[in-house]
């Protein structure tokens, strides 16, 4: 994915892609999920966290957050913001598929579609089972992504050109069992920021699963 490792392409995509996910308005499921994790003691990761677009609100409530990408052009921006408000952020330039902290979280987010840039099963499970290695028991996933263009079942694996980026598609089933096979069970699957149901016309498909106790 180079193109976030450009740095000249950096600050256009803080501004540019920032200002687009902002109309998807998750910054508040997010945030809200972050605040229950807070509220119990626990920390939150944000994966792909690119320039901090939701990592820094979450600072913003003083919340412990840690932010991992792997695009060290995005991170600087990421720091220089956190800089500029004097917040305390941990950022961590890492692979979402293999990353060790040493730390545990009550709160994984993986934002904006970040995850259909994992473009095989093996790094699809790759993440997943790193997620469950940093979430506490009991401990929450959530993410979101597009609503493939297919009806839910048995599906090719299906690819598309967005920004310049190939992305994969993943159907409902596929991220149960992909949920399932990394020992994660799903919460609530919606087709919304807002807790909507999740239908056939649905646009997004808004993830949470759980590590169970004792897992």
């Amino acid at each position: 994915m180079e193109y976030y490792s450009d740095p000249r392409l950096a600050d256009s995509y803080d501004a540019d892609m920032g200002a687009e996910a902002d109309a998807m308005r998750d910054t508040p499921f997010y945030l809200a999920l972050a605040r229950e994790a807070a509220a119990q003691g626990h920390a939150v990761l944000e994966l792909a966290c690119g320039t901090g677009r939701v990592t820094l609100p979450i600072a913003r409530e003083g919340i412990d957050v840690a932010g991992l990408d792997n695009a060290a052009a995005m991170l600087a921006v990421a720091r220089r913001k956190a800089a500029a408000e004097d917040l305390d952020v941990t950022w961590v330039e890492a692979d979402i598929r293999d990353f060790d902290l040493g730390r545990s979280f009550g709160l994984i987010i993986v934002p904006y579609r970040s995850f259909l840039h994992l473009l095989t099963d093996a790094d699809q499970a790759a993440c997943l089972a790193a997620v469950h290695r940093h979430l506490i028991p009991g401990g929450r996933f959530a993410l979101n992504f597009f609503a493939p263009p297919f009806s839910a079942g048995p599906a090719p694996a299906i690819s598309r050109i967005y920004k310049g980026m190939r992305l994969r598609y993943v159907s409902r089933d596929e991220m149960e069992a992909l949920l399932a096979a990394a020992r994660l069970e799903v919460e609530a699957a919606y087709g919304g920021f807002n807790n909507e149901s999740l239908t056939e016309s649905s646009s997004e498909l808004v993830w949470i699963a759980r590590r169970p106790s004792g897992t």
